[in-house]
Parts: structure tokens; C-alpha cells; sequence
């Protein structure tokens, strides 16, 4: 029932955009640009009365094969086929996937060179960019790895949101401490130095 239904809007569809172009071609051929004239206020009404053609036969074929799914369905009332063919509106929550994935390269991309820079410039601002782009990258990845294997078909459906929120008040605590050591003592680039002195 379904594919019949595609079939015939799709039809109708071909149909209307076929009776249309005919009656549009000429408008577009009416000027030229060598042309001199104005228009004399034809062209604009030609135009409306297209355009509200193609609106009215593209409601009339919407309605007639909505009638027609209902002739050949008679259990189902006729508000439900109307909304049968509607697709459920996306719940989006954050950024989407394929951003997502993006900033993440783009992050761990940029910290290669960053590193060698953060070494030669030792300085309050590169030390907070060190350790915000640390800090994102460990977030997210650890967070894939969550996503990855604490999945709810094995696990059930509890134990994702636990495990998600723990790491985010990890994670949290974690910046929060880099920052603190950060701005109250030598600063995470020093304190690495000092590490690789040893």
C-alpha cells in the first residue's frame, strides 16, 4: 500500500511538472539580452498564474491519491493515511555525529604541533590551551569508549547513563584541578618540564 502510494504522487508529481513547463517556457524566453523593451506587465501576471497553477494541481494530486489510499484501505480512516506517510521529527540532543567526529579530529590534529610550541612558549595562556585541549580530548575519548562498550543490549539500559554521568564529574574535576594547579602553582607545562628533567 505504501509503494502504491509513492508510485502515484510520484506520478502526479511527473504530471503537474510536465503540464507546467509548457506553460512557463515562454516566459523565460520572452527577453533576450540584447533587449532594449520593458515589460509591459504581462510577463509578472503570466507568471503568478503559473506558479498558482502548479500549487493547485499539486494539491489536487496530493488529495486524490490520499483518496485513493482511502478507497483502497476502507478500515483506516482518512486522517490516519494522511499522517501515515509523515516521518517523525528527529530529536536532536548536542551536536551532531559527524560534527562530533570532526572537532574530535581536528582537536587531536592540532595538538601535534601544539605540544613542541606549548615547550618553547612557557606561558599562562599556553598553559591553559594545553590543558583544555588535554582535557577535550581525554573527555571525548574516553566518553567513545563508554559508548562503545557499555552498550545497553548486554549491559542494560542503566548502566550508560551511570558510567556517562561519572565521567563527566571526573572530567570536570580533572580540568578543575589542571586549571587550579595552572593558575596557584608552576603550571602544567613547567611541572612536564620538570617531570622529563628527572
Amino acid at each position: 500500500m505504501l509503494a502504491y502510494s509513492y508510485q502515484c504522487r510520484l506520478l502526479s508529481t511527473r504530471l503537474v511538472t510536465r503540464s507546467i513547463v509548457p506553460i512557463c517556457r515562454p516566459i523565460t524566453q520572452d527577453h533576450t539580452l540584447n533587449s532594449n523593451k520593458l515589460g509591459t506587465g504581462k510577463e509578472n501576471s503570466r507568471l503568478i498564474i503559473c506558479f498558482t497553477f502548479a500549487i493547485l494541481m499539486t494539491i489536487a494530486s496530493w488529495v486524490l491519491t490520499t483518496v485513493l489510499d482511502w478507497a483502497f484501505a476502507p478500515s483506516k480512516p482518512l486522517i490516519y493515511l494522511y499522517f501515515y506517510y509523515t516521518a517523525p521529527a528527529v530529536q536532536r540532543t548536542g551536536l551532531l555525529p559527524s560534527y562530533h567526529w570532526t572537532f574530535e579530529r581536528i582537536l587531536a590534529a592540532s595538538m601535534l604541533p601544539l605540544y613542541p610550541v606549548a615547550l618553547y612558549m612557557d606561558t599562562p595562556m599556553m598553559n591553559f590551551i594545553v590543558v583544555t585541549a588535554v582535557s577535550m580530548h581525554s573527555y571525548w575519548g574516553f566518553d567513545g569508549v563508554i559508548k562503545d562498550y557499555a552498550f545497553e543490549r548486554r549491559y542494560g539500559p542503566a548502566l550508560m547513563p551511570i558510567l556517562r554521568t561519572l565521567w563527566k564529574v571526573m572530567a570536570g574535576c580533572g580540568y578543575a584541578g589542571l586549571l587550579y594547579f595552572n593558575f596557584n602553582d608552576i603550571g602544567f607545562i613547567s611541572a612536564v618540564k620538570k617531570l622529563w628533567a628527572l
